[in-house]
């Protein structure tokens, strides 16, 4: 293997897994996308080596993995928080199923990152506001959304 290549998945390889677990919650799954982007890089070395981003190619990357992989589920995932609001049978969007308790501008944020798959850096220029703020700000709403989400079960599990 390049030693580019290597050093790239050395360093990269990790957060990417973590990346696309947390996504998917599917550790098999994720595992499979990762290799497939350092398969598509093995591929695109000698164009890519040139690229003034590559770490920004990765996750970009991977998400378009990720998308397609969600896609080509008809977008069915294991049973978690998500899955235990009641939604309608083909939700056309995430209005449908996020927690009314949201402010629309964490519904906002959650919808930009989830459904248009945009990284931290393309939130951030969209929303003009810092990547670092960017990622707390949609730290601060997911953990907002368990937390409904929980309520919300242990409130219908009662």
């Amino acid at each position: 293997m390049d030693e580019w290549v290597h050093e790239l998945y050395q360093t990269c390889a990790p957060e990417l897994f973590r990346i696309a677990r947390y996504r998917l919650l599917e550790e098999q799954l994720a595992q499979d996308l990762v290799q497939e982007v350092f398969l598509l890089l093995l591929e695109k070395k000698d164009i890519l080596k040139e690229h003034p981003n590559i770490k920004g190619w990765l996750m970009k990357t991977l998400n378009y993995r990720i998308l397609h992989a969600v896609e080509q589920r008809g977008r069915e995932f294991p049973l978690t928080e998500l899955s235990l609001v009641p939604a309608p049978s083909k939700p056309d969007s995430l209005d449908e199923i996020l927690p009314k308790q949201l402010s629309a501008k964490e519904k906002h944020l959650l919808k930009l990152f989830y459904e248009e798959g945009l990284s931290y850096q393309e939130l951030s220029a969209r929303l003009g506001m810092m990547p670092a703020t960017c990622g707390s700000r949609l730290h601060r709403a997911r953990v907002k959304c368990k937390k409904y989400l929980d309520e919300g079960k242990e409130a219908g599990g009662q």
